[in-house]
């Protein structure tokens, strides 16, 4: 685990409110993550449907910036253009951030810490020269092998329309 996204993932586990933080890839897997109350299967699924979730939204709407979803329970985002790249088995990859947090998270303070964070992590000399070398797109999670069949039907009526 790399010191300079571990500060960065603390930097954002720091703001009240604030359950779990994941770096995560263009495959919905986990890189790192700063999780209580979590099992690593819970953390997987997270991250395959929200990469899944947000290559649906590609195909219809273009690419979001952020996405943020409101339960009863709190709040799951996923900040997608930060420019976070991670060295990982595969390369130099592409990663997202995934926040899970509670329904009193003051989303501003949120925003406003992830981006000065991810600044000061692209500025660290251990990342700053990282390039991109393993490129994956994301819209392979929609195929039929990865999706349960609640998420086909819906992927199918988005092709459809």
């Amino acid at each position: 685990m790399s010191r300079a996204h571990e500060a960065f993932l603390q930097a954002v586990n720091n703001v009240p409110g604030v359950n779990a933080s994941y770096l995560i890839n263009n495959r919905g897997e986990v890189l790192m993550s700063l999780a209580q109350r979590v099992t690593p299967e819970q953390s997987g699924q997270l991250a395959l449907r929200l990469m899944q979730m947000f290559a649906a939204l590609e195909m219809t709407d273009g690419s979001a910036e952020e996405v943020t979803l409101n339960f009863d329970q709190g709040y799951v985002m996923l900040y997608a253009h930060l420019a976070l790249v991670l060295e990982t088995k595969y390369g130099v990859e592409e990663v997202f951030l995934a926040v899970v947090a509670s329904p009193k998270i003051n989303p501003s303070m949120l925003r406003m810490t992830v981006k000065v964070a991810a600044t000061k992590l692209k500025s660290e000399p251990t990342v700053r020269g990282l390039t991109v070398s393993a490129q994956v797109d994301r819209r392979n999670l929609l195929q039929k092998n990865y999706l349960d069949e609640a998420s086909l039907e819906m992927i199918k009526a988005l092709v459809r329309a």
